[in-house]
């Protein structure tokens, strides 16, 4: 996943930083004491590489450190957008049924009390529909019976059919908007009428059936649960969601380094303060990329005996 852009709220002395947008390299240039730093603990307390706990009495607002205390969950002081790679948009697109043009991007965050968010942005939670949508559906359906010549021995039914599906208009009428229990009932009534069995020449009953489960098809859909709901989601974003590394002093890294000097340094316990501060800068690096210094220094002699 990569880093799109990242918001900050309520952290040291950042009140609302709005969206930073990022790219593959990003600089934040102020002078000294202007919040570059209270913008960067954030997102690196996202989820940090290592260590990055938060610290109540320096990360949370002094202004209503109270507050906070009080209610920890309440502040999302971070909130990250991601681009989902393909592979992951397929995970999420068989998990949750939706489709995969509105999972390519999700949203993470983290609050005081160190509960973790996901949601997708692109993604939008129906919970009603218009109900001109549906009536103009069902005036088709109704229409198109009404002026289908029925089988001899389904007069009746044809006439039911009408009748029903009139009386459905003029309820879902009554209403701007309708919701999953609306269409509930809807199929309930109509299902009701629907023979058991129809003859196979019928020419009315697969009309009413095919209506009845394009309605189903809109109750299921109202009720969809957002997808970070859906079981596993939420774990699967998390699993995938970079770790961040920070470092507050950046001369502890040299622009080059003596990879010898680094393997003797890193068992060493005498060193001075400087040296000592580059070894433990390294040993974070290495241990992050899950790589030992021996190693590479053996690969490096092979290659030059070889040669």
């Amino acid at each position: 996943m990569r880093l799109i852009r990242f918001r900050v709220k309520d952290f040291r002395s950042v009140v609302d930083s709005d969206w930073i947008e990022v790219e593959r390299v990003t600089a934040l240039i102020g002078v000294n004491e202007s919040g570059k730093t209270n913008l960067l603990l954030p997102l690196w307390k996202l989820n940090p590489a290592r260590e990055g706990e938060i610290r109540p009495t320096s990360d949370y607002p002094k202004a209503y450190f109270g507050a906070v205390r009080e209610n920890p969950d309440r502040y999302d002081f971070i909130l990250a957008e991601f681009e989902v790679p393909p592979e992951l948009v397929a995970q999420l697109a068989s998990m949750t049924g939706i489709e995969p043009k509105n999972l390519d991007r999700v949203q993470v965050g983290r609050d005081y009390d160190s509960n973790t968010l996901v949601r997708f942005p692109k993604h939008v939670v129906l919970k009603e529909a218009e109900s001109q949508d549906v009536l103009e559906h069902i005036a088709n359906v109704r229409n198109d019976i009404a002026g289908t010549t029925s089988l001899q021995k389904e007069t009746s039914l044809h006439s039911t059919f009408v009748a029903t599906l009139d009386q459905v208009s003029r309820e879902v009428g009554l209403k701007e908007k309708i919701d999953a229990n609306d269409v509930e009932r809807m199929v309930a009534t109509l299902t009701a009428i629907r023979p058991g069995s129809a003859a196979p020449t019928s020419t009315i009953v697969p009309k009413m059936k095919l209506l009845i489960e394009e309605l189903q098809a809109v109750e299921q859909g109202l009720k969809r649960p957002p997808p970070e709901e859906v079981e596993g989601v939420h774990k699967l974003v998390w699993d995938n969601v970079p770790r961040f590394v920070y470092y507050s002093n950046y001369g502890n890294l040299d622009s080059e380094i003596y990879l010898p000097h680094v393997v003797e340094n890193l068992k060493r316990t005498d060193l001075g303060a400087k040296e000592a501060a580059k070894a433990r800068t390294l040993r974070v690096l290495f241990k992050f990329v899950r790589l030992e210094p021996e190693e590479i220094l053996e690969l490096g002699r092979d290659f030059q005996d070889t040669n």
